[in-house]
């Protein structure tokens, strides 16, 4: 579904200044901190080959659609399904396509904020300090993405209250495990952007 919405942007390369600019830039953006995006463009090796790129975006956009069905409980075989399209045809990401030569790194981006979130949730110590360091690789490909990290976090709380085993103490651990999370997330990409920009 997601390829077939974004056919035109992986079917034709769509030129635009940064597109033009940046064929062979090494994408160092640490001065916008992006310290991370360097190492994560490196999926197309900062070339521009849509049709490659849309796949490959595909993917990874895939994969965070299924860690949010199961993030959210989402059980319905359509329900799941639907959500899966939805993420991969939304319409913020025909815009991220404009700039395809980073396509794939601010998909990776999308993939490990959820990826961080889905950790916390399930808790434990190795869980959620490997959550804390993918929201921090997260953001360092492009901050932005730490709302979606929050935006989900709290769809997770509201969802685990129409659990019928749930309970008050309960919900609220889970909120300050995501708080927690979303705090040292945070903390921990600004400790290596300033190691970046020393």
């Amino acid at each position: 579904v997601g390829y077939l919405a974004h056919l035109f942007a992986f079917a034709n390369l769509i030129p635009n200044a940064d597109g033009l600019s940046r064929m062979y830039d090494p994408q160092q953006m640490t001065v916008s901190g992006r310290w991370f995006l360097h190492y994560a463009s490196a999926l197309n090796d900062f070339t521009q080959m849509p049709a490659a790129i849309g796949l490959v975006t595909m993917v990874l956009l895939g994969l965070a659609a299924a860690l949010t069905v199961d993030i959210l409980k989402i059980r319905g075989r359509v329900a799941a399904g639907l959500w899966g399209a939805i993420m991969a045809a939304f319409p913020c990401l025909g815009y991220t396509f404009l700039y395809m030569f980073t396509a794939s790194a601010y998909c990776l981006a999308i993939l490990l904020a959820v990826l961080s979130v889905w950790l916390a949730q399930k808790g434990g110590w190795p869980r959620s300090l490997a959550a804390c360091l993918l929201l921090a690789l997260s953001m360092g490909i492009y901050q932005a993405y730490v709302t979606l990290a929050i935006g989900l976090a709290l769809l997770a709380v509201l969802r685990e209250t129409l659990e019928p085993s749930a309970t008050f103490p309960k919900t609220l651990r889970l909120g300050l495990r995501f708080v927690l999370h979303l705090a040292v997330g945070a903390v921990l990409y600004y400790a290596v952007l300033m190691v970046f920009l020393k």
